[in-house]
């Protein structure tokens, strides 16, 4: 029986191929669960973008679920995001709804703390109190092992939640202190691994999932035929194989654009027609693949450019095209693809965002990096200001192609990056050039080159302080301080870190003389401390005293820079 396929959805017990590796390591993990001698409460899927992750994970959904596991599929939303440990407590809480039962009635549910941005020791103190109360009780009522399978978990740090991460490893650590029955197991992007597992390594089970070895994509390649009912030729398997990198999402994307080709035509699948399917792949992803007029990919393409892909509906359309776009937005309404509420739009579809998402980061990404810089320094040319999405398209290639081990590629997209750079000085689109130099100096640090990423730095401020932009000076400065004392250049970070006291001490006697301490003694604590790196006795001591005379009146500020002071003189011992 032929049936369409997926571009983007986890792939299904007929479709799934390979992985017998971190099968045999999950059903190892199950086992040791299920007998109470598993210490690890978190098992991670890591991996590029593309490379298989949520199939894996709904595989071992499925494998959890045969062994008795009580299976809980989650995946991290914008909309869930800061009501996540919520959602985690409520769930658990309900398999055992006497543990809060009182001789009196029911005691009330604890909830935690919605997700902040920042969170404190004390902040950390309060949510582990609210999230484990009574959680005593029902670990006592509860008769099943609980598995959290959680999908796309970078999410937390693309929508700047990174503090999930730490809540997350601080539950799993007093789950393993209570021997809890609850476990986690999560996708996460390669690129968050790091910051996720953090200082708490025993914690976690962790598979890095590689490319397809070429037997496991024809593999799928003929699970793709039998599924669909197309005729695929030698010639054909041989083109697919080297143009997926054993990449299974890629493929997938290839399959879709080939049944919708041959569905269009009547022809049959060739390498001439593979061809022509993925030209039309490279210019527009949502033209080949979908059936959306060009007005809705418009609006899409609008929306997911927003930050958290939400737009304003007041920015749908300009005054001529208003009209068309605001029919396109009310159609995708319609079919379920955006959704909106009285002032915003958004989108609705997951298949649609991850299959634009993935398209960044893994189809063609040097050949994307390319593009995304040609369309920067045609916008630069015009004198135009730059959407944001620009600069994290080009970001998310360069971290990728590093990721990879392509660092001639890399420094490839941070040299023209850095030309870009510079054209924008000179249109005065001073905003975009900083992100520019910092997207390149960013470039050169991931590779290791700390001198080099500081240089670039330290020459971009020197060209917005002759322009009087002080605030992209002193950022930049004080950055490329930070480098060269990471690169090991002693005198160059001193030197540096002088530059950036003297720009801030000189704010600071600005405010100072306009009476406004609170920002004066904000900006003579950070000339402090960049006096401090440079190792500048005299210049701390003047400060000292400055900042003396300025806050006589202050016995709060005054205490911090005494305080300050105190730490120089340890030093200086």
């Amino acid at each position: 029986m032929e049936k369409k396929i997926s571009c983007v959805e986890p792939a299904d017990r007929e479709l799934f191929t390979g992985r017998t590796r971190e099968i045999g390591l999950f059903q190892d993990f199950i086992s040791r669960a299920k007998t109470g001698s598993e210490d690890r409460r978190i098992f991670v899927i890591t991996g590029i973008p593309g490379i298989g992750k949520s199939s894996l994970l709904k595989r071992f959904a499925q494998i959890a679920e045969k062994e008795g596991i009580e299976v809980l599929l989650r995946r991290v939303s914008a909309a869930g995001v800061r009501v996540f440990f919520d959602d985690v407590k409520r769930t658990v809480d309900g398999y055992a709804p006497e543990a809060r039962k009182k001789f009196m009635g029911e005691k009330k549910y604890v909830a935690p703390p919605p997700l902040s941005k920042e969170i404190g020791d004390a902040e950390l103190e309060y949510f582990l109190k609210q999230f484990f109360e009574d959680m005593d009780k029902v670990q006592e009522k509860l008769r099943k092992i609980l598995m959290f399978f959680c999908d796309d978990f970078e999410r937390f740090a693309w929508l700047g939640y990174e503090t999930a991460y730490r809540l997350l490893r601080e539950v799993a650590a007093k789950l393993v202190e209570m021997k809890f029955n609850l476990f986690f197991v999560i996708c996460v992007d390669r690129r968050f691994l790091e910051v996720l597992v953090g200082d708490k390594p025993q914690l976690f089970h962790i598979v890095e999932l590689d490319v397809f070895p070429t037997q496991d994509i024809r593999l799928l390649i003929q699970k793709y035929q039998a599924s669909t009912g197309i005729k695929i030729d030698d010639a054909l398997k041989e083109e697919l194989t080297k143009a997926s990198g054993g990449i299974p999402f890629k493929l997938a994307l290839y399959m879709c654009g080939l049944l919708r080709e041959i569905g269009k035509s009547g022809a049959q699948p060739s390498v001439e027609i593979f061809r022509l399917v993925n030209s039309r792949i490279q210019d527009n992803a949502l033209n080949a693949l979908t059936d959306l007029t060009v007005e809705k990919e418009t609006v899409i393409d609008r929306i997911v450019s927003q930050k958290f892909n939400m737009l304003p509906l007041e920015e749908i359309g300009q005054e001529g095209d208003k009209k068309t776009s605001r029919e396109a937005l009310n159609l995708l309404v319609k079919e379920g693809i955006v959704e909106v509420d009285e002032s915003t739009a958004w989108l609705k579809s997951e298949a649609i965002y991850e299959m634009l998402r993935l398209l960044v980061n893994v189809d063609q990404i040097y050949g994307r990096a390319r593009t995304v810089l040609k369309v920067i320094g045609r916008i630069i040319e015009t004198g135009e200001r730059l959407d944001r999405i620009y600069f994290e398209w080009l970001r998310d290639s360069a971290n990728m192609l590093i990721s990879q081990d392509k660092p001639a590629l890399a420094l490839e997209v941070a040299a023209n990056a850095e030309v870009y750079a510079h054209s924008a000085i000179e249109k005065k689109l001073y905003s975009e050039s900083f992100q520019l130099f910092r997207i390149t100096a960013s470039i050169y640090e991931r590779l290791g080159d700390m001198e080099r990423a500081g240089m670039i730095l330290e020459k971009a401020a020197k060209l917005f302080e002759d322009r009087g932009k002080h605030f992209y000076s002193r950022s930049l400065l004080s950055h490329a301080s930070d480098l060269f004392a990471a690169s090991g250049v002693e005198w160059k970070a001193r030197s540096t870190a002088r530059s950036v006291a003297l720009i801030y001490e000189e704010i600071g006697d600005d405010y100072d003389a306009k009476g406004l301490k609170m920002m004066a003694r904000v900006f003579y604590h950070k000339a402090f401390e960049h006096f401090l790196r440079a190792g500048d006795k005299d210049r701390i001591k003047r400060l000292y005293e400055k900042a003396t005379n300025a806050f006589s009146k202050q016995p709060i500020f005054l205490k911090e820079f005494e305080a300050l002071n105190e730490k120089v003189m340890i030093k200086e011992e």
